[in-house]
């Protein structure tokens, strides 16, 4: 995807950077807690990180299923 950006710019709503990009920073930032504590990421950090992906993942599919019933 990274090539074909280059060469034609994709779409970007909006929405998706308001909602995702503080989401994945978030995410990103707890990672690098979780991994900075120990140089390990331990059960239950990864725990946490896959919460998180689930609850970021249900988010996405509620936004998609209420623009389809627009």
């Amino acid at each position: 995807m990274g090539l074909v950006a280059q060469i034609s710019p994709l779409p970007v709503r909006t929405e998706s950077l308001q909602v995702d990009l503080p989401m994945m920073l978030g995410v990103v930032v707890l990672f690098g807690v979780l991994v900075m504590r120990g140089m390990r990421l331990s059960r239950i950090g990864g725990a946490i990180l896959l919460c998180a992906y689930l609850f970021t993942y249900a988010l996405r599919c509620f936004d998609v299923l209420r623009h389809l019933r627009k």
